[in-house]
């Protein structure tokens, strides 16, 4: 935190993202503020809104984050239902409304993709809405996620947490894959020998590849994009530095690797 009483500190940070500039944002919904920490860990400052509440430029509950390579920082507010932008400078930009709950934020080529309840939304850099998919369930291509949600080249990623598996769409709603392709077929012996347990948040490394933090594993998963299978495992339960307790979110610093 950026100073020594519990007020200061991080309660319960659930998403972080990496500035191109190397400052690393956690938000930290409970208190309804995002702290900021250099490249190094250091405490830099906070954001706030002026006034919690629901108007222009005003958030309540920072949920999920991302931010652009220009510095803007796009901020899922579940309560206040939109994500609301600010520039690298910490001004207020523009905001996109959702229907239910904004959960999940990236933006990509483009495009700003937001995870609502069971449903993805699709907006230009403007706001403009331009499609949305998605039905809450335990189908093939039901989505009942927290705030994982991540796009490439037209390809949604969708941490599909309480359905214990991943899933690709394309910009239709069209289902690429699922793994496991079907949520109610997974059984607890399933989960304990490898496969998913509560995939919340993922992102793109270096290789192109998706890392993905599984709370309930406590590890980071990496892997194929083209196929959801799983290449790689690393972390361990435990509070000390490098092991993890109960992840939620993952980012990844293109700029330093």
């Amino acid at each position: 935190g950026f100073g020594p009483s519990a007020a200061e500190q991080l309660l319960a940070p659930s998403s972080v993202a990496v500035a191109p500039n190397g400052d690393i944002y956690a938000t930290d919904p409970t208190r309804g503020r995002l702290m900021i920490f250099s490249a190094d860990g250091a405490p830099k400052g906070i954001l706030v809104s002026a006034t919690l509440g629901v108007g222009q430029g005003q958030f309540i509950r920072p949920e999920s984050i991302d931010i652009a390579r220009n510095g803007d920082i796009f901020i899922a507010d579940s309560r206040a239902k939109k994500v609301i932008v600010f520039n690298s400078a910490k001004e207020y930009v523009r905001e996109y409304p959702v229907d239910q709950m904004a959960r999940g934020v990236y933006q990509s080529d483009g495009k700003v993709y937001v995870l609502d309840v069971g449903k993805v939304i699709v907006f230009d850099l403007q706001g403009r809405r331009l499609s949305s998919f998605g039905t809450r369930g335990k189908l093939p291509g039901d989505i009942d996620a927290y705030q994982g949600i991540a796009a490439r080249k037209g390809t949604i990623y969708i941490a599909d947490s309480y359905n214990k598996r991943l899933q690709a769409f394309d910009e239709s709603g069209t289902l690429l894959w699922a793994n496991p392709q079907d949520a109610r077929t997974v059984s607890a012996t399933a989960t304990a020998n490898g496969a998913w347990d509560l995939p919340q948040d993922l992102t793109f490394n270096g290789r192109g590849q998706l890392v993905v933090a599984d709370a309930f594993t406590f590890e980071l998963v990496v892997v194929d994009p083209k196929t959801g299978e799983r290449l790689d495992t690393f972390g361990e339960f435990g509070r000390n530095d490098g092991e993890f307790f109960y992840p939620t979110s993952v980012a990844y610093d293109e700029f330093r690797d």
